[in-house]
């Protein structure tokens, strides 16, 4: 379908804009011009870390381009590697998510280059889950608008950035967060997810409907409402990762058609602008607040952060220092209770019920460096020997669990950073564990027990 859309000689198979002059300006100069006055007009990036997943619209600049450049504006381009684009299926049904299987995109200012090689990695990630969800159809791609407006932004923000862009039709909200998740697996990937809101409502009966969506979003339930946001199917997929990982959502701005001049307030289009990052690092800062309220008789931080992934079962170790030294650490290897109560309780007890060290005063808190680092399920190695032990844990990724008849010791993946010789690592795990009373021994024992797990750990800046 759509051949002569697609430039196959001479030089790279390329895919042409379709949407230049209508959706944006057909004239370099005067898009560029256009683009950098939306920017301009953006308010200013706080201090936030900036986001690496954006709900951002894609109407034609004239409705949408403000709140669009209000997601962009927060870019920081030397973060991210290359971007991918997921927008949804107008013009051509699809099952699964296409790809338009070219090596660029055009746009009046120049060729976007497609990353080398992302679309078969991404396959790779989605093997043994959805081998068949990802697709190549050039013809979904010929005229959809959808991802192409967000070309013309990301050449001007980030000149060179090699661009993923690909289409949602018809797909599961497990499908589509297994996607998500193949492309946030490279932290250097910016994933822009396109869409707008309600469709052709009165302009009272649109903010209240766009309203209602953007607070779904924020909640992360999924699958959003039919007709709700004609991206609904790319935003489920990063809902679905969000819950998962425990990512948040918090809106950076919203408008209608209706706020243009001379919009028709009786046929309203709705745009979001909505960033997502991980919770993660706002950890030790609630651990902070759980010791404060108990040491210093601060306020009460429950329900601070309120998330899908903090109520769901999760085992985590809370570490404390003070003048670079350890003062205090305790967690847990299995999850036993909600992650997010799993946190508060072992912040208290690496406080004042470490039996290494003396309690943690509040007039010690302000000193103290906290960190939080959170455990996936700990994996049973087939390790008969020292020697496959060694061999079976990668050094400054893995944790280590070393169980015995009534004996048990654990080391996090941090403690490579003192012990970074994998025979040492073993060997001071098994002293530790108290299986080895001679610490150079390569002695194993037939009922020893070796897992590993990896860890997600956020620690805070410099002590207050």
């Amino acid at each position: 379908m759509f051949p002569s859309m697609f430039r196959e000689k001479p030089g790279p198979r390329t895919r042409p804009p379709a949407v230049a002059g209508t959706f944006y300006p057909a004239d370099a100069r005067e898009l560029r011009e256009q683009i950098e006055a939306l920017l301009a007009g953006a308010a200013p990036p706080d201090d936030a870390p900036p986001p690496r997943a954006l709900i951002l619209p894609h109407a034609g600049y004239v409705y949408s381009g403000a709140v669009a450049a209000s997601g962009y504006r927060l870019i920081v381009p030397s973060r991210f590697a290359r971007a991918v684009v997921l927008g949804p299926a107008h013009r051509v049904p699809v099952r699964g998510v296409a790809d338009a299987g070219v090596d660029a995109f055009d746009t009046p200012l120049g060729s976007v280059a497609v990353p080398a090689g992302l679309c078969d990695d991404l396959r790779a990630r989605l093997a043994p889950t959805f081998p068949d969800l990802l697709v190549t159809s050039p013809g979904v791609h010929a005229r959809e608008h959808s991802v192409e407006v967000h070309l013309p932004f990301l050449q001007v923000i980030a000149p060179g950035l090699p661009v993923l862009p690909l289409v949602a039709g018809d797909a599961t909200v497990a499908e589509m967060t297994e996607l998500v998740a193949a492309v946030m697996a490279d932290d250097d990937t910016l994933l822009i997810i396109s869409s707008d809101l309600s469709h052709f409502l009165p302009v009272a009966e649109a903010v209240a409907t766009d309203a209602d969506t953007l607070d779904r979003i924020l909640r992360l339930e999924a699958p959003l409402p039919p007709r709700s946001a004609c991206g609904a199917i790319p935003i489920n997929g990063l809902l679905g990762f969000a819950r998962r990982t425990g990512w948040a959502g918090s809106v950076v701005d919203r408008a209608t058609s209706a706020d243009v001049p001379g919009g028709d307030p009786h046929r309203v289009v709705g745009y979001p602008s909505v960033r997502f990052d991980p919770i993660g690092p706002r950890l030790p800062a609630y651990a902070r607040a759980v010791l404060e309220h108990r040491l210093a008789g601060g306020p009460d931080p429950s329900g601070t952060i309120g998330h899908p992934w903090l109520d769901a079962p999760g085992a985590s170790f809370v570490t404390l220092t003070g003048d670079g030294r350890l003062r205090g650490c305790i967690g847990s290897l299995r999850p036993t209770r909600p992650l997010g109560a799993d946190i508060a309780a072992h912040a208290i007890d690496a406080a004042l019920d470490d039996p290494r060290f003396p309690a943690v005063t509040a007039a010690e808190l302000p000193g103290i460096r906290i960190e939080v680092s959170v455990l996936s399920a700990p994996e049973t190695l087939d390790a008969h020997s020292e020697a496959d032990a060694i061999a079976a844990l990668r050094p400054h990724v893995d944790g280590a669990i070393l169980s015995g008849p009534r004996r048990q010791g654990t080391f996090l993946p941090q403690v490579w950073d003192q012990l970074p010789d994998s025979t040492d690592f073993i060997r001071h795990l098994k002293a530790k564990a108290g299986l080895a009373p001679d610490p150079h021994s390569a002695h194993w024992g037939p009922d020893w027990r070796l897992s590993r797990y990896t860890v997600q750990s956020w620690e805070e800046g410099e002590p207050r």
